[in-house]
């Protein structure tokens, strides 16, 4: 799992019992093999804590190429397999039990409250790895490579349009006094088609920004600069007015967003070409 906020033009985004043993994998980390025991006295230890809070079936597998999250698998009335980083090792009782309680949630029927519980506990566990992360100097330059990485794959030049040129016009245009949109980075989606999003990233220097991606479907020869603008506008905005949550519910588009989003000059042009031509683009595929 990734920690990721998304805002998308095109949709939104057991009981307790005797828990299997533990299963370990090799010993994670960048110091060599020159003390192959302290990992498994490690994970002795936490198999002895994990006990107190894994529900029947879980099973829980250290995986030393994970980092910054976790993967749980499993079929409906058969054994779960939970794969953590190594981190967790160290992880105190609080955490575990925090886990524990996050797996038997992902295993029940969904429902509001189960996943609103289960969100703040994964933003809790998240919060837990970062700064677990945050004094390791490894898993720091490890961070700084992806980032760097993330950043030379950006892509804003396209077969008919160039989503950095569209990107300053919007800008100067209509969000000069917002700086957090002067930091946007803007690319075109990895993918054909793909959906047009708004994300939060960081630098390699750990400085964050506004990540914009833009539909694929949007280089076309049928689609002018002012129609690829207004997907932009669009993307720059949710930076401006980001999700509020009222009576328990997550409002993207409210109402202010939707009347600041009239506000661009060729909005109707814009609209009419999204709706009536986008949707055949990506359908026929690339460069028909």
């Amino acid at each position: 799992m990734i920690r990721w906020l998304q805002t998308s033009l095109f949709g939104c985004l057991p009981e307790t019992g005797t828990p299997l043993p533990l299963k370990t994998g090799p010993a994670s980390g960048h110091a060599g093999a020159a003390e192959p025991a302290a990992p498994a006295q490690a994970d002795r230890l936490l198999r002895a804590r994990w006990e107190a809070y894994a529900g029947r079936g879980l099973v829980l597998t250290i995986a030393p190429r994970l980092r910054q999250g976790w993967r749980m698998s499993w079929r409906r009335g058969g054994d779960a397999t939970l794969s953590v980083p190594g981190v967790f090792r160290d992880a105190s009782d609080e955490i575990l039990h925090a886990l524990a309680a996050w797996a038997r949630l992902a295993m029940q029927r969904k429902s509001p409250a189960r996943t609103a519980e289960r969100r703040a506990l994964e933003k809790r566990l998240h919060a837990w790895i970062e700064a677990r992360h945050e004094v390791d100097p490894h898993a720091s330059e490890l961070k700084r490579r992806r980032a760097a990485r993330r950043m030379a794959r950006l892509n804003p030049q396209g077969q008919h349009h160039d989503l950095q040129k569209i990107l300053a016009a919007i800008t100067a245009e209509y969000f000069a006094d917002h700086p957090e949109v002067a930091r946007a980075r803007i690319t075109w989606s990895s993918r054909w088609g793909g959906l047009s999003t708004q994300s939060m990233a960081q630098d390699e220097h750990g400085r964050p920004y506004p990540l914009i991606s833009i539909s694929r479907g949007y280089d076309h020869a049928s689609a002018t600069p002012e129609i690829v603008g207004g997907v932009v506008y669009h993307e720059c905005l949710h930076v401006v007015i980001p999700p509020e949550t009222r009576n328990g519910r997550r409002v993207v588009h409210g109402r202010l967003f939707r009347q600041r989003e009239r506000l661009y000059r060729f909005y109707d042009v814009w609209r009419r070409w999204h709706a009536e031509r986008l949707p055949g683009i990506i359908r026929r595929g690339r460069g028909k």
